[in-house]
């Protein structure tokens, strides 16, 4: 769940819901990407579709927990074994969100606090899969510049959808791209799509009470209406 908190509502976007943007940018891409990789960005979180459903109260903020604002321990068990979530789709595109998963636990965060064993256990699992995908062609070094791909197309979803004003990403293959965001009008530079302009989308809900309790909190979310945010994209 990513909550945009201004103080007088909050916004709440699920984590698939975001995947679907960074999707909509994948699929918008000046080189066509691969299906699989497409894939990938459509589902890099689908670890958390449960969770979103029903997320728990940040009771100091009175409102649905943000996924960073989960303990360590549940973010782990909710990423544990992600790849087999996918593997009957597309064992390559879950390759690619297990090394999204371990991406993410190396590049944010101190590197004192990594949980070593997560990773350990994930990477054999990749190291499986590799072996099980040897003879399509697919290598580490290969699935491992797919996943930075993923990477980037989640950072530049992640900055529309949480309302930042400007970010910079260098995992797409290309030169660093900016990104600067302005409500619902976002510049980027250089241009990396094929049209010459693009709108993205996401579901979501707006919520303008706080909780106090729980299941309070859940039963607002089951009632509460869908709205649909777009974000305009245009050259620099």
């Amino acid at each position: 769940m990513l909550i945009r908190d201004d103080d007088e509502t909050r916004i709440a976007i699920g984590q698939p819901a975001h995947a679907s943007v960074a999707a909509q940018l994948a699929n918008a891409w000046s080189t066509p990407l691969p299906h699989d990789v497409i894939l990938a960005t459509a589902q890099h979180d689908i670890a958390w579709s449960e969770w979103d459903l029903r997320p728990p109260l940040h009771a100091e903020a009175r409102r649905a927990a943000a996924f960073f604002e989960a303990p360590l321990d549940e973010r782990i068990a909710t990423w544990e074994r992600v790849d087999r979530r996918l593997e009957a789709q597309s064992p390559y595109a879950a390759l690619l969100v297990s090394l999204h998963a371990t991406n993410i636990h190396t590049r944010y965060g101190d590197p004192d606090r990594r949980p070593t064993a997560f990773l350990e256990r994930t990477h054999a699992a990749q190291d499986e899969l590799i072996a099980r995908l040897a003879g399509t062609g697919v290598t580490r070094e290969r699935a491992e510049a797919d996943a930075d791909l993923v990477f980037g197309f989640d950072a530049l979803s992640l900055t529309l959808c949480l309302g930042r004003t400007e970010a910079t990403v260098d995992s797409l293959g290309v030169d660093t791209i900016t990104i600067r965001v302005d409500g619902d009008a976002a510049i980027v530079d250089p241009w990396p799509f094929a049209p010459d302009e693009l709108t993205v989308t996401a579901y979501a809900r707006r919520f303008t009470e706080r909780f106090d309790d729980e299941g309070a909190l859940h039963r607002a979310m089951e009632a509460a209406p869908y709205e649909r945010l777009e974000w305009h994209l245009t050259r620099a």
